[in-house]
């Protein structure tokens, strides 16, 4: 990771499943700061929630799930413009190592998020992303959500819940046993795609995506006959 000057955990909660026509209604973090001179680092957490735009719809079921309202995101939800600009300006100062869980989504999400505020993303030059789905994917047999990894490397006083916050925790969690299982550096920039289901929404630019069919270890062990999608 000693090319990144941060590295930032977070899960997005959002309407619906479509970037096109739905929203993130709320992106939680933990970011850490490295110190290439030191041995140490510091990390900082935090969340947005964001109110919504009047074209969207909400569904009732997704507000159930996330325990995020249409009152919450009224009340304590900020514009999207407001956040995303906060984030154009930090992620433009820095150069920054993502991590998600099902990265795909959550990029996708936020990549639209800036278009749609009209900031362009940082310059690929300035990131990189790991994707601890494809991580566990090629570590453990099905199943794959992330308190399935909470569950497999045996994390104690974390949850999964659809709570962003909640997810970052555990999934910092997640990150720092997978790395003491074995280095991820490996993983940076690289997709795995089950071949029955293909890409989830169109591909993120500077990402290498690998057929990973289940139980198979794509990254050392790929055959010859499954290259790029």
């Amino acid at each position: 990771m000693k090319d990144f000057t941060h590295i930032f955990i977070f899960d997005v909660e959002t309407t619906g499943i479509d970037p096109g026509t739905n929203q993130i209604t709320n992106i939680a973090y933990n970011e850490i700061s490295l110190h290439p001179e030191a041995t140490f680092f510091s990390t900082t957490q935090s969340e947005y929630f964001i109110s919504l735009k009047p074209d969207i719809v909400y569904e009732e079921r997704i507000q159930k799930m996330t325990g995020i309202t249409t009152e919450k995101l009224r009340d304590s939800g900020q514009p999207e413009e407001k956040v995303c600009r906060h984030l154009a300006e930090h992620f433009h100062k820095n150069k920054t190592l993502f991590i998600a869980h099902n990265a795909q989504f959550d990029m996708t999400f936020l990549m639209r998020m800036f278009e749609n505020c009209g900031y362009p993303f940082p310059p690929k030059k300035q990131w990189g992303v790991i994707d601890t789905l494809t991580v566990l994917k090629d570590r453990k047999c099905f199943p794959h959500k992330l308190s399935d990894a909470i569950q497999h490397y045996k994390i104690p006083n974390v949850s999964n819940a659809h709570n962003a916050m909640d997810d970052v925790k555990a999934l910092t969690a997640v990150v720092m046993a997978m790395q003491a299982e074995k280095p991820i550096e490996p993983y940076i920039d690289i997709f795995g795609v089950n071949p029955s289901y293909g890409i989830m929404f169109e591909k993120i630019n500077g990402i290498t995506y690998k057929p990973q069919p289940y139980r198979r270890n794509f990254y050392s062990n790929l055959p010859s006959s499954y290259g790029e999608i």
